[in-house]
């Protein structure tokens, strides 16, 4: 990215950003590692915002990535937006492939986005039988 902007193709970014979406979770969870690591945190942010276009389960895969890549932070802010983003019961259908460590996440996302949508997400688990 920097070479881009380096030789003026600043606005050619996002649209790098946006195909760096379609990877499969564990080469978007790297690259969201990578832009973290290199202080292009904005970037990692909008990279995975656009990540939660995709199915959910392909979501819960990133952010298993990012956990599983010492990266909490990274994983939360995904999942913040997908509560953003889908409705309760789709953020909470990410959860199934590992609701040990995806349901306190989800918990976690939800807060920081609001009270209302932790309210939201709480009862879709309960309403889901997730024995919350």
């Amino acid at each position: 990215m920097d070479e881009l902007e380096s030789v003026g193709l600043a606005a050619e970014v996002p649209t790098l950003l946006w195909e760096v979406a379609c990877l499969p979770p564990p080469r978007l969870a790297a690259a969201a590692d990578a832009l973290t690591a290199a202080g292009r945190t904005a970037e990692s942010v909008r990279l995975l915002r656009q990540g939660v276009a995709r199915p959910v389960g392909e979501v819960a895969h990133t952010a298993l990535a990012l956990l599983g890549a010492g990266r909490p932070a990274e994983a939360r802010e995904l999942f913040a937006a997908l509560v953003r983003a889908r409705t309760p019961e789709e953020a909470v259908e990410a959860t199934a492939s590992a609701p040990g460590e995806l349901v306190p996440l989800l918990l976690e996302a939800a807060a920081d986005v609001s009270p209302y949508r932790h309210r939201d997400i709480s009862h879709a688990l309960r309403a889901g039988g997730a024995g919350f």
